[in-house]
């Protein structure tokens, strides 16, 4: 049911002007203008009540969310989709602080389209104190393992020599829940550049391969 604006703020015990100041500030969603009065939802809670971050779903100390961005133009405004609703997340430095600020519910601040590329999570983790919603995240992301096929043609193009081979555990840093085992083989190039080249290359066959030490490449092979 819509109400006016005056009778919104007698409900909540607020100033018709502090609902005016949210209805700007597009902080009430439902609030839209009808005969030249505002009208309100009677059902939406008054924002102050969502910025407390109560309630947040959490792992591992840290929130779960669904998406990390920022806008164009900014770096320390760090944003993150819970759901359908967007949150502002204050910088909490976890290991140095005991305390990782909740989200601070905010209008879309990309509905004008101002995105930069997605934060990366690993940054977002040490620094915002969030984990993605989707255990398999990590999983998704890590590139698939060459072919025997397409192993033989590299190592005879790049005369690359084996080093060894080893089993490598992604995501744990997210959690336990996140993590999963990968085997990969080690080889040696002539020169680093080379190496490099090689890995960005793979990459972007969508191999994961990573160039890990000097003159040193690491390719899936499981």
């Amino acid at each position: 049911m819509m109400i006016t604006l005056a009778e919104y703020a007698a409900v909540h015990g607020k100033a018709p002007v502090s609902v005016r100041q949210m209805i700007a500030r597009g902080s009430l969603r439902t609030a839209e203008k009808v005969a030249g009065n505002w009208m309100i939802d009677a059902d939406e809670p008054y924002p102050d009540n969502r910025r407390k971050g109560d309630g947040f779903e959490m792992r591992h100390g840290m929130y779960v969310v669904d998406e990390i961005a920022y806008p164009k133009g900014a770096i320390i405004p760090v944003y993150v989709r819970i759901g359908a609703d967007w949150y502002r997340k204050e910088k909490s430095l976890l290991g140095i602080s005991p305390t990782n600020p909740a989200p601070t519910w905010t209008p879309n601040p990309f509905r004008n389209g101002t995105r930069k590329e997605p934060l990366a999570w690993l940054f977002a983790i040490d620094v915002y104190g969030c984990v993605p919603r989707d255990t398999d995240h990590v999983r998704k992301h890590t590139g698939r393992s060459v072919t025997t096929a397409e192993l033989d043609r590299i190592r005879e193009k790049t005369g690359m020599k084996p080093l060894g081979e080893r089993e490598s555990v992604r995501g744990a840093h997210y959690g336990p829940e996140y993590a999963f085992t990968i085997r990969e083989a080690f080889y040696e190039l002539e020169d680093d550049e080379t190496a490099q080249r090689l890995a960005d290359g793979l990459r972007r066959l969508g191999i994961e391969a990573d160039h890990c030490m000097p003159r040193t490449i690491g390719i899936r092979i499981d």
